[in-house]
């Protein structure tokens, strides 16, 4: 099942946008060195740099590849550049979630997939264009529903809460 391209597509290209005023900002500071705009400068690239950096993060964390084989579960993720393959006795359950990007900016529903080896495969709704598809692939095979889970950040990554059952 392959990714929805639109969405994570217009992420990159706005986030390389905004990486590339960064880069000329920062070029053209060093250039046109004045102290006044020292400041207003360091704030407005900070804000630019952040932005581009969780636009660009976005689309190489979420954009993953599903293929279901015989018995298996062939994953390819993006941001690590590799192809997991997940028997299905190494599932342990599946729950249905939402991601909130920005506290009250948009929100998505996710799938996640949990396996024996504490391993968390989450799928949005927004990057991937058989979302649905999946979730009745996994309910077909008799994989165990854990139910509904609330979002749940941690400190750097999402808290997945059926990750120690």
């Amino acid at each position: 099942y392959l990714s929805k391209l639109f969405f994570p597509l217009l992420q990159l290209i706005f986030g390389l946008g905004l990486l590339t005023i960064f880069i000329y900002g920062i070029y053209k500071f060093t250039i046109d060195f004045k102290f006044e705009i020292l400041i207003q400068g360091i704030l407005f690239l900070s804000f630019i740099g952040f932005f581009s950096f969780h636009l660009i993060y976005n689309f190489l964390y979420y954009i993953k590849i599903f293929r279901f084989k015989g018995n298996f579960i062939t994953v390819f993720e993006l941001h690590k550049l590799k192809t997991t393959k997940i028997n299905y006795n190494e599932i342990q359950g599946f729950s249905t979630s939402e991601v909130y990007f920005g506290k009250y900016l948009w929100k998505c529903n996710s799938i996640v997939i949990y396996t024996k080896t504490k391993k968390t495969i989450e799928i949005l709704s927004n990057h991937n264009s058989s979302y649905k598809k999946i979730e009745q692939k996994l309910k077909k095979r008799k994989i165990k529903y854990y139910g509904f889970e609330e979002y749940n950040t941690g400190w750097y990554f999402r808290e997945y809460k059926f990750n120690g059952k």
